[in-house]
């Protein structure tokens, strides 16, 4: 039996969007920050560095971030190494 990567990559998705389904589509930068249990230092940062995909509006300063952004931000490389210092860690099991 081999192991599929893929399998286990939309397994996680699916977990991370009904965890978050109380959460509009589309989220500004507080709501970002109650959603990843995060301060909003460490997500503007993150913002600004692209690492967050989002949407700057600068007629109004204000980042969009799509959900399914938010949670591709939480299954990438990125949030893997920033876990180790964060207070919280968003954890989900498969």
């Amino acid at each position: 039996m081999s192991f599929n990567y893929s399998n286990v990559q939309t397994e996680l998705q699916g977990k991370y969007h009904s965890m978050f389904e109380g959460y509009p589509d589309v989220l500004d930068l507080p709501t970002l920050c109650d959603m990843l249990k995060v301060s909003e230092t460490y997500v503007r940062s993150r913002l600004q560095k692209g690492i967050i995909r989002s949407y700057y509006l600068y007629s109004n300063h204000v980042y969009m971030i799509p959900k399914v952004w938010a949670i591709e931000f939480l299954m990438s490389p990125e949030y893997k190494k920033d876990k180790k210092m964060l207070k919280h860690k968003l954890e989900v099991s498969l």
